[in-house]
C-alpha cells in the first residue's frame, strides 16, 4: 500500500500531473448566481474566466462539505497506509476546517493528516506536487508531513495585478 495525497481544486495542478502522481482532488463549489458548479468538473477554467468577464454577477465559492471529504477519505483508505490532505489557506477558505471535520467522520482506521498549506494556486500546487513525488518514491507518512510543513514555512509568494 502507499501514502495517498489529496488536495483541493484551488491547487491548479494540470490533469496529467494529477494522473501521473495519483493525486486526488476535492473540488470547491463555484456559484454564479443560482448555479452551483464543481470547480474544474462542472465548470472549467475557460468557461469560468469567460463568465467572470461577461456575467453581471461576480462568482462566489464555497468549500466542500465535511461529508464530501469523508467520502473521499473512506474510499482512499481501503488502499492506503495513510492519507495526507493539503489545502488552500484557512485564511482564504473554510476548506481546511471542512477537511478536518471530514477526517473525523470518515469511516476508516487509516491515519489522515490535514494540512493548511497557507497558500492557494501555484504555491499550493507545488507543495502538493512535492508531497506526491515523495509518496511515489515510497517515503513514509511522517517524513512527507514534515517535508510539507517545512516547504510551506519556507514558501513566499508575490502577487502583482495589471490594474
Amino acid at each position: 500500500m502507499a501514502i495517498r495525497i489529496v488536495t483541493d481544486s484551488t491547487a491548479d495542478l494540470p490533469e496529467d500531473i494529477l494522473k501521473e502522481l495519483d493525486i486526488t482532488v476535492v473540488s470547491l463549489h463555484v456559484l454564479f448566481g443560482k448555479h452551483n458548479y464543481l470547480d474544474r468538473v462542472g465548470i472549467g477554467e475557460d468557461e469560468f474566466y469567460r463568465r467572470l468577464c461577461d456575467d453581471k454577477e461576480n462568482p462566489t465559492t464555497t468549500q466542500p462539505s465535511p461529508s464530501e471529504f469523508a467520502a473521499v477519505y473512506s474510499k482512499l483508505a481501503a488502499n492506503a497506509d495513510g492519507i495526507i490532505s493539503i489545502h488552500i489557506s484557512g485564511k482564504l477558505s473554510g476548506t481546511p476546517l471542512s477537511a478536518q471535520q471530514g477526517a473525523k467522520i470518515a469511516k476508516t482506521n487509516c491515519p489522515i493528516e490535514v494540512i493548511d498549506s497557507g497558500f492557494v494556486s501555484t504555491a499550493l500546487g507545488l507543495i502538493t506536487y512535492k508531497a506526491a513525488k515523495l509518496a511515489k518514491e515510497g517515503k513514509g507518512f511522517k517524513e512527507i508531513i514534515d517535508e510539507v510543513k517545512r516547504i510551506s514555512a519556507d514558501t513566499h509568494i508575490l502577487v502583482l495585478f495589471d490594474t
